[in-house]
């Protein structure tokens, strides 16, 4: 998911959020509006459609529904003040307010969208060592937004796990073995990530360290 300040339609980024979790996680539609305040189940949805707006309440929500903070929530208050702006001074108002956010916040990103069709792998030599520390600490050296840093996520017992986001995000997760990457899967080896891993067993594949000296001769 890009940055926010990436964004200018509101409602395009609900909407990519809630893919983004949906994709990680059972997140529905009534989990994001229940979490935002909102009593009815599909009111999220009706926002994203363009068929309702957000009272500055719901903005304030719906953000925190969110994990946004700081400038990134002055950037969604923007965004929604320009998406339902109702006079041409209005909306130029809060567009301007945007490009002055995104200007002076915008998080050195390289270049998003060139990456866009790779696919990435991580491969796992010690499930005990998994790079944990506070979430300011690794928010500080990562640059990630707050968004990022929730259960179906980096977050864990919480603390901020490098190697947990690098699992959820990860197209392909190899090990040193196949008996390996059957192991960590069993709750003995699993090291707390063990839940995860069943749930990406289908991506999980173990490769033997070293070469097969008859394919690649060192001597030759």
């Amino acid at each position: 998911m890009k940055p926010i300040v990436e964004y200018t339609d509101f409602r395009m980024f609900m909407r990519d959020y809630y893919e983004e979790r949906k994709r990680c996680s059972a997140f529905s539609w009534r989990e994001f509006s229940k979490n935002a305040g909102f009593s009815s189940p599909s009111y999220m949805k009706v926002v994203c459609d363009g068929k309702s707006k957000l009272s500055r309440i719901g903005v304030e929500r719906t953000g925190a529904a969110m994990g946004l903070a700081g400038f990134e929530m002055d950037y969604f208050r923007a965004m929604v003040k320009f998406g339902q702006a109702e006079t041409e001074e209005s909306k130029k108002a809060a567009y301007e307010e945007m490009l002055s956010i995104a200007k002076t916040y915008k998080v050195r990103t390289i270049e998003g969208e060139f990456f866009k069709y790779m696919k990435s792998v991580i491969t796992i030599h010690n499930l005990k060592f998994q790079g944990c520390w506070d979430v300011k600490t690794v928010q500080r050296f990562s640059g990630l937004s707050p968004y990022y840093f929730a259960p179906d996520k980096l977050e864990a017992y919480k603390d901020a796990n490098v190697l947990k986001g690098g699992i959820v995000y990860a197209d392909a997760i190899t090990t040193v073995s196949r008996t390996y990457a059957e192991e960590i899967q069993y709750e003995f080896f699993g090291e707390h990530l063990d839940g995860l891993l069943r749930s990406r067993s289908n991506d999980i594949r173990g490769i033997v360290n070293g070469i097969d000296n008859s394919v690649y001769d060192p001597a030759a």
